[in-house]
């Protein structure tokens, strides 16, 4: 696939991520910008546009057009992120079984196991499929993939508290909209980074900062402002904490041991739940 093509498919699939995770559909305006975009791949990259036809479908609610789109993707071009793309498109659709067998199909043509299941659980996550995102970490454990980066481990980390907190996941684009408006009211600069603190010791509650450049003093009155309006969101957040930040190195700091033996234990719990 085309370097530059593959760039812009996915910037869009970071939009309609939002209307993914938030379960609803985009307005006539926007459907029609996103589809203009994805006519632009054809020249291409017939197959990244077909591909982006179909996720285009799946979120405007039509099954046998995100069928026939991403099939014709398959057929252009056998790389199986095309067929995983088809999967987000069914789990959002609500056909986890045909997800399920499209993303088995594709395990054993993966040249690079570990860049395939990392990018799928980055997108599960960014598009709200924190269930996926678990299993595709499951599929990790069971081929026994080391050395998993980091940022990965923590999607994992966060979808696993996510579940078992039980918080609504359609509260998260709203917050995300709130971290944009107030940041863009007292930053110029565009933030585009996070942090998901892990802690080992409070199992029981989820830890998210959004990093900013801004200084002290602002970064209080931004999360002084965050805070009252996420008081006014009708959904149960005790146990969910974010804010603006200053850019941290807590990264480093993550012992990578107790990360994974973290996820190893739940892995092991929610086996057990199952029989």
């Amino acid at each position: 696939m085309s370097k530059d093509s593959t760039k812009d498919l996915y910037k869009l699939i970071s939009q309609i991520s939002v209307y993914a995770l938030g379960k609803r559909k985009p307005d006539a305006v926007t459907v029609r910008r996103m589809k203009n975009t994805a006519a632009g791949f054809i020249k291409d990259s017939a197959a990244n546009c077909a591909t982006a036809r179909g996720l285009i479908a799946c979120i405007e609610g039509h099954y046998e057009e995100a069928v026939k789109q991403h099939t014709l993707a398959t057929k252009l071009n056998k790389n199986p992120h095309h067929v995983m793309h088809y999967a987000v498109s069914m789990r959002t659709l609500g056909y986890p079984a045909e997800a399920y067998r499209l993303v088995q199909s594709v395990m054993s043509q993966m040249p690079d196991q570990m860049g395939l299941l990392s990018a799928e659980i980055s997108l599960s996550f960014e598009s709200g499929h924190y269930e996926d995102v678990l299993r595709f970490h499951d599929e990790m454990l069971r081929i026994k993939l080391e050395n998993v980066p980091t940022n990965v481990l923590l999607f994992v980390y966060f979808s696993n508290l996510l579940l078992e907190l039980n918080i609504d996941s359609s509260v998260f684009p709203v917050i995300a909209k709130l971290f944009e408006s107030i940041h863009d009211k007292y930053q110029k600069e565009p933030f585009d980074s996070y942090a998901i603190e892990f802690n080992p010791e409070n199992k029981g509650e989820l830890f998210y900062w959004v990093t900013t450049t801004a200084d002290e003093q602002t970064i209080a009155v931004m999360n002084a402002e965050l805070a009252s309006e996420i008081a006014l969101l009708k959904y149960d957040l005790d146990d969910y904490h974010t804010g603006f930040r200053a850019p941290q190195t807590s990264s480093a700091e993550i012992s990578i041991d107790k990360l994974n033996k973290y996820l190893f234990d739940m892995n092991a719990q929610r086996t057990q739940s199952r029989l």
